[in-house]
């Protein structure tokens, strides 16, 4: 190691993104590969969005949710077959989300991707009653109204000082 703590820090940051994307494109290839799971846009992407959207009808799409759980159905079949895997599922109040956990052969790390659809592509919404909501009102406040007077600034001229 060098005397450069800094830059020994740096480099040891740097392995480890480096050994974090590796795994995680990896990951992705196989998938894809293997699984005929859908490519994402990023090659290090740890959150996959899953919806799929059907044509515009009054202004909006709407979520095709077979589609939307076709993509997630491959992407589980593919990581329940892989080893050092784990799954899980989880609701929360927009989302229907599928953790895909990824652990190294020696168990020294683990990598997390998160496949999500909306959580109506896996649940049925249904309203069970109603509530009120008080009118709120803000009160009166001050607050600063700022501009900015900036002089002509040379980075150059700063770095050269020495």
């Amino acid at each position: 190691m060098s005397e450069d703590k800094n830059l020994d820090a740096f480099v040891s940051r740097l392995h480890s993104n480096r050994q974090q994307m590796e795994t995680i494109a990896d990951w992705h290839i196989r998938a894809y590969k293997e699984g005929g799971v859908e490519l994402p846009w990023a090659i290090d992407s740890t959150w996959v969005n899953m919806n799929v959207y059907g044509d515009y009808v009054d202004g909006n799409r709407d979520l095709d949710t077979e589609a939307s759980l076709e993509k997630l159905s491959k992407v589980v079949k593919f990581a329940t077959k892989q080893k050092n895997v784990l799954v899980k599922k989880n609701y929360d109040d927009r989302d229907f989300e599928l953790t895909v956990e990824i652990t190294s052969d020696d168990e020294s790390k683990s990598y997390t991707i998160m496949y999500y659809v909306k959580r109506e592509a896996v649940c049925t919404r249904r309203v069970v009653g109603t509530k009120e909501i008080p009118e709120q009102i803000v009160p009166a406040r001050t607050e600063e109204v700022v501009e900015w007077d900036c002089e002509p600034v040379s980075l150059l001229a700063i770095a050269n000082r020495d």
